[in-house]
């Protein structure tokens, strides 16, 4: 385990990011503090340990606390986060010009110990996956 935590970390070393951005096909629902609805299913752009990048139909304002959870591949409960949005961005919307699109960023600020444990993992399963070969040696593009 200790030579896997040494490769994540030379690899993390690399990116000039605090947290390295992974880009998986992950989904999310989120609800704000002022409503008990949750929002329709949204797809996760980029994700790291301490944050994430999401596309939302609605402006969120900075600064806004929300809760979330990611639905993360072969787990059957969703991992629960605490967030707060750090930046909401207009982008077009090339399928509906009049229905503005936003780019929001969000900085983690609480999870729950068991679910940060199986994010953490996921994570650190999928940094190895895109970064090193079968044989446990760097894949080429980031040596």
């Amino acid at each position: 385990m200790s030579e896997k935590l040494d490769l994540i970390k030379k690899i993390l070393a690399r990116c000039k990011r605090k947290d390295e951005r992974l880009t998986l096909p992950l989904i999310m629902s989120y609800s704000l503090p002022s409503s008990s609805k949750w929002s329709p299913p949204v797809m996760i752009d980029n994700i790291s340990g301490g944050g994430l990048r999401f596309h939302s139909a609605k402006r969120l304002k900075s600064g806004a606390k929300f809760n979330a959870k990611i639905d993360l591949p072969n787990k059957l409960q969703p991992v629960s986060i605490n967030g707060k949005v750090i930046w909401c961005k207009t982008i077009d919307n090339k399928k509906d010009p009049k229905k503005p699109r936003y780019n929001v960023g969000v900085e983690f600020l609480k999870m729950d110990n068991q679910d940060r444990h199986k994010f953490v993992s996921y994570l650190c399963e999928e940094i190895l996956f895109q970064y090193l070969t079968d044989e446990g040696k760097m894949k080429p593009k980031w040596i």
